[in-house]
This record gives C-alpha cells, structure tokens and sequence, in this order.
C-alpha cells in the first residue's frame, strides 16, 4: 500500500486506499481508475451517490501564487514572553511594491501567561503577492528600584511579575550605566525560577527548585534597573486559509497526467481561492468538491 503521494503524476504514485472512499475494492487496478478519472460522477455504484470529479489535484508553483490576496492568518512561531497587554500593531512587510491596496493591520493578543498565542486583524488587506514577513513588538520593558525592590532573599518586587511563569526567559539589564546587581550580569538573559502578581526570582538555568535562584543582592543606592520578556516571533498565511503553512491554495485543477515533479495533493474540503488565481494548468481543469484526504 501507497502511504504518501511521489512526486511524480502516475498512478503508482497516489495512494490505493483512496479507492475505499469510492467503493472500490482496494487493489492497482482500482487505484489507476481513481486516478486517471475526470468525469464528474463516474463513481456511483454505492449507497450515497458521488456526483462530484474524483482523482488527484495537483498544484504548480505558478498556480500557487496569489495577486492582491489578503493575510488570511497571522500564527505565533514563537509566544514570546512578559507581556502585559496586547501589542501595538505588528509589522507586516514584503508587500509587493508593484501593486497597490490596503495593506493588513493586526495586533498581538496578550494571554494571562504573558504570551502571544493569538493575533488579532483590523482588516486583512488585499495586497500580498507573497508572503509578508511579520515583526513582533517587543513586551513592555519595566523598571525596578535595586535598592528597594530587591530581598535579601533574591526575589525582585516588580509591577510586570503577573506576566512571568516558571521557566519563561527575561532579560536584565541596568539603565544609564548603572552599578550591576550582585549574582547577574548586564544585558543578560536568564529564567523566571519563581513568579506571582508582584515579586519573581530568577535562575541561570530553567529550572523552578528553590535552590537554584541566584541569590541577588540589594544595591546599595536606589538606581533603576529594568526586566523585560522576550519578544514573540510569527508567520503569516496568505489567500488559502488556515493549515496551509504560508501557501496559498489557488488555481487547484484535476490532474491525470503531466510532467514530474509534481507531488500530488488532495485534501477533504472544499478549496477556495481566497486571492485571484494566477495562470492556468495544461492539463484538465475541475471543481475541487470531494476529494480524498491525504495522510
């Protein structure tokens, strides 16, 4: 049995159990039927008519493509962490110079934990041929006193602690060329070992036990020294929707036959361009309406 599709447009290189979602016995000879079929209800000898063109659809590069299409998701690679509040707008670049619209606004959306696991749109656009690179802003930096809000006992009192967990990486640094703390150093990353709504302690390594906080020390004189989170990365998906990785899914067509190096997809959906389709396919053109799913 074929698990995965070649890359290749022959039979051999679809899957045979998609002949079970046809009624078909599993086997080459049904496999090759499957596949080299184009006529929309070919497949109608079981209990539930299927009035819909079923084989292989295949996608070129040229038909991936996508002109004045919208971000249609904005996905977190990276949550980042600290933050207090949503973010300002992110940025979103690599827009075409070449054409012309309303380019898509979003925000990131802050969770009790302090991460960016949504993102947010004041519109979409409508401009991307490509897909945009997005910058995250980083979370809101936060000052503490070094004389008054730090114990003797290594914790640090600070307004932002609420937005820390155990584990999550946060950056120290002193302002103005201040004296350093006792046990870190400046412009240096380590881990949250404690945290809740006012006070967190910190550690070199991710760790949470007691006995791997660094023990800082007060500083002598009342200097402000800052915290701050690390700022969340994300990647945006154009013209196809969700799950498509930042591909686009336009310009789908039936296929039967072709040149290589085309690995065949097909999925269980419905597919809607959601930009205008660019080029068109040599080959045998359909409506994408039940198709089979690929594993």
């Amino acid at each position: 049995m074929s698990g995965s599709w070649g890359n290749t447009d022959v039979a051999g290189n679809s899957v045979s159990w998609a002949t079970n979602y046809v009624n078909l016995n599993q086997n080459t000879t049904n496999q090759s039927t499957v596949f080299n079929n184009l006529t929309v209800g070919a497949f109608n000898n079981g209990p539930n008519p299927i009035n819909a063109a079923i084989g292989q659809w295949g996608v070129s590069a040229v038909e991936t493509s996508v002109s004045h299409g919208p971000v249609v998701e904005i996905m977190p690679a990276t949550y980042g962490t600290g933050y207090t509040a949503n973010t300002a707008n992110v940025t979103i670049s690599a827009n075409s110079s070449t054409q012309t619209g309303t380019n898509a606004v979003a925000y990131g959306v802050a969770n009790s934990s302090g991460k960016l696991s949504t993102y947010a749109f004041f519109n979409n656009g409508n401009t991307y041929n490509f897909v945009p690179t997005i910058t995250v802003p980083a979370p809101a930096a936060t000052t503490f006193n070094a004389n008054t809000a730090v114990t003797t006992n290594g914790t640090i009192t600070i307004s932002s602690a609420g937005a820390f967990r155990a584990g999550d990486q946060i950056k120290y640094y002193t302002a103005g060329g201040g004296t350093v703390l006792t046990g870190l150093a400046n412009n240096s990353t380590y881990f949250v070992n404690f945290a809740n709504n006012t006070i967190l302690a910190l550690a070199a390594t991710n760790s949470a036990l007691p006995s791997d906080k660094i023990a800082i020390v007060p500083s002598a004189t009342s200097e402000n020294h800052t915290l701050q989170g690390i700022t969340a990365t994300a990647k945006a998906t154009i013209g196809g929707g969700a799950g498509t990785n930042g591909v686009a899914h336009a310009g789908w067509v039936l296929r039967k036959s072709g040149t290589g190096g085309r690995a065949g997809r097909v999925t269980y959906e419905t597919l809607v361009a959601m930009g205008t389709i660019q080029g068109t396919d040599s080959g045998t053109t359909g409506v994408a309406n039940n198709v089979f799913p690929e594993n």
